[in-house]
């Protein structure tokens, strides 16, 4: 098992400011990183290779297809799960270029750790190492 390496791409402050405390506290990982938009978060996935990207649907919303291609591009193997307030989005799924998965911001807390370990297949809980 090797330790994650997580991108965390949401251009609100106070919502990434939460998701950074508790991936801090709660999850184990090799590094954690994150980026406002999504040109910044291209330059990371270049730099950084992460293994977990986790972004904000409203940030490639109108090209997600697009972004998506070009993450998996310079990355194939990176998981992609994207943040949403919206669960219609999920509905939405091959328009916005079909993600691993989906996690609703306002259940961010209660699904990050369960749906991280469902796709990675093994314990990321820090509390439960």
């Amino acid at each position: 098992m090797s330790l994650l390496r997580i991108l965390l791409v949401d251009d609100n402050n106070d919502f990434r400011n939460t998701a950074l405390k508790f991936i801090n506290s709660q999850i184990r990982f090799e590094s954690l990183s994150w980026a406002s938009d999504g040109e910044d978060a291209l330059k990371m996935i270049e730099k950084f290779q992460p293994t977990l990207i986790l972004m904000d649907s409203s940030i490639v919303e109108k090209n997600g297809k697009e972004t998506i291609e070009i993450i998996r591009k310079l990355d194939r193997n990176a998981i992609i799960i994207f943040l949403t307030f919206d669960n219609e989005i999920k509905n939405q799924q091959q328009l916005l270029g079909n993600p691993d998965d989906f996690i609703s911001k306002n259940e961010f807390l209660q699904h990050l750790i369960p749906t991280v370990e469902k796709i990675f297949g093994f314990n990321v809980n820090r509390n439960y190492a």
